[in-house]
């Protein structure tokens, strides 16, 4: 089904367009605004869960293949960006020392160590916990955990202060320091369960865009509602209702491009993901680039655009960086 491949591969690459967007805040100028297109573009990571997950549990299932794969690109990206890893946990941070080598442990294991790596470690850990617990429980169970993660994800990121301050506070405190419930596998569960269960029912359609105004109207008033008393934008109740529909839309999406072209954009969206926040720290680093802003964000997708060609080409000669994406 080569136009599904590469209406995915379309939608992943204006997904990563999005996280450039969300690490670059291009309307920091326009606070309301920038919380707004923050929200938005949330959607982008559940969308690569979601479509990582659909891909694996359609094809072959090859379980340890799949984390072989993540955990070499892990590997490849991790002793790259090493030393100002190192230099981040250990150097510039004023934290106690027991407490960088407790996050640096933790980011190792659960959550993020080099920028975006958090999205490779939640993919492979929740992929795996689905495809485990598919084996041994009833599915409906497995819908259960899904729901009971993605919202521990909610209370830790948006709602926060609905159980800040109650008796389970300290508690759920103590776990999501532990687990970063909104940035690790407890927030991939309920994405991979969903990728799972669209591969399972190939007649499931949605070819109708429309269904989306309302959505995004639902979207809008939680993140309104929200505006005073979220801790932080990363997981909220409508990324669970908009992000399946939009892949479904994009399944159902009859385009047509060349399968070279599509690889191209697969590739290239990963790249953007990993690449774009070292670039971006680089820029402002050693130039007068802002922080965030509008030109920020067109310089960093550009440079990271261009480096991920150039990546993708040299690749072809040094087979090696193929583990790279």
């Amino acid at each position: 089904m080569p136009r599904v491949i590469s209406s995915i591969d379309i939608g992943k690459y204006l997904a990563c367009i999005l996280i450039v967007v969300l690490h670059c805040h291009p309307l920091d100028s326009f606070p309301e605004l920038d919380y707004y297109l923050t929200c938005f573009c949330r959607i982008a990571v559940p969308f690569f869960v979601l479509s990582s997950s659909y891909f694996f549990f359609r094809g072959s299932k090859d379980i340890r293949l799949y984390i072989r794969r993540l955990l070499v690109l892990y590997l490849c990206w991790f002793i790259l960006e090493l030393p100002d890893t190192i230099h981040r946990f250990f150097f510039e941070s004023e934290r106690s020392l027991a407490y960088n080598c407790f996050l640096f442990f933790r980011g190792l294991l659960i959550n993020s160590t080099f920028h975006a790596s958090w999205f490779i470690t939640a993919l492979w850990q929740g992929v795996l916990i689905v495809w485990w617990l598919s084996k041994r429980i009833n599915q409906y169970v497995l819908y259960a955990i899904g729901i009971v993660c993605f919202l521990i994800a909610c209370m830790w990121s948006m709602y926060r202060e609905v159980i800040d301050g109650t008796v389970i506070w300290p508690a759920f405190k103590a776990f999501g320091i532990v687990f970063a419930p909104a940035n690790s596998f407890i927030v991939a569960i309920p994405y991979c369960i969903i990728g799972k269960y669209i591969a399972e029912h190939p007649n499931l359609s949605i070819k109708r865009p429309g269904i989306l105004f309302p959505l995004f109207f639902i979207m809008a008033l939680e993140v309104l509602l929200c505006r005073n008393i979220g801790w932080m934008s990363d997981c909220y109740l409508s990324l669970i209702l908009v992000c399946p529909i939009l892949f479904l839309l994009c399944l159902n999406w009859d385009v047509a491009i060349r399968p070279d072209f599509s690889k191209y954009l697969r590739n290239c969206s990963i790249l953007i993901y990993l690449l774009h926040l070292p670039i971006k720290n680089l820029l402002t680093a050693y130039t007068q680039l802002p922080m965030y802003g509008t030109y920020t964000f067109f310089l960093v997708f550009i440079c990271s655009m261009l480096f991920a060609t150039l990546f993708i080409i040299a690749s072809e000669r040094i087979r090696f960086l193929k583990y790279f994406y």
